[in-house]
C-alpha cells in the first residue's frame, strides 16, 4: 500500500493524477507528421518524451509552440488535415483545464508511479493510433 492509486482507483477517478491526465496529450507531437516527410517527426519523441514523462512543465509548452508551427505548414498543403490534428489537439488538452483545486497548467513533476502511468499510456495511445489508421486504410482499400 504505497498510497499510489492502481490500475482500478485510476479508471474509476475521472480526474486519476496528473500522470493520467497527461497520457493523452503525450501522443499530440508525435503524430504531426510534415507532408513531404512523414518520418520527420521522431526527433522530438526523441529529444523531449524523457523530460515530458517527468517534468512536464519544462517541455510541453515548448512542444504546443513546435505542433503550432508544424500545424501552419500542413495547413498549406492539408488543410483538412491540419484541421483535424488542431481538434485533436483540444481534445487531449481539455482534460488540463483548471478545477477548483489546480490552475491551468502542467504539473512540474511527475512522481515514479505517474511516469509509469504517463509511459504506459503513451504507448497505448501510439498503439490505438496505429490500430485506427490500419483500420482506415483497410477500409479505404476494401472501397476501391
Amino acid at each position: 500500500m504505497s498510497g499510489e492509486p492502481d490500475d482500478a482507483d485510476v479508471r474509476r477517478e475521472p480526474d486519476g493524477g496528473p500522470g493520467v491526465r497527461l497520457r493523452p496529450f503525450a501522443r499530440v507531437p508525435g503524430p504531426v507528421p510534415e507532408p513531404q516527410g512523414l518520418r520527420r517527426g521522431c526527433q522530438l519523441l526523441e529529444r523531449f518524451f524523457g523530460t515530458a514523462s517527468t517534468a512536464p512543465r519544462a517541455v510541453f509548452p515548448t512542444l504546443l509552440r513546435l505542433n503550432r508551427h508544424h500545424i501552419a505548414k500542413i495547413r498549406d498543403e492539408m488543410a483538412g488535415f491540419a484541421v483535424n490534428l488542431e481538434i485533436e489537439l483540444e481534445e487531449r488538452v481539455a482534460p488540463l483545464r483548471p478545477a477548483p483545486d489546480r490552475p491551468a497548467d502542467f504539473p512540474a513533476l511527475l512522481s515514479l508511479a505517474e511516469q509509469g502511468r504517463f509511459a504506459l499510456g503513451f504507448y497505448h495511445q501510439r498503439a490505438d493510433y496505429r490500430s485506427e489508421s490500419a483500420v482506415k486504410r483497410a477500409k479505404a482499400a476494401a472501397a476501391e
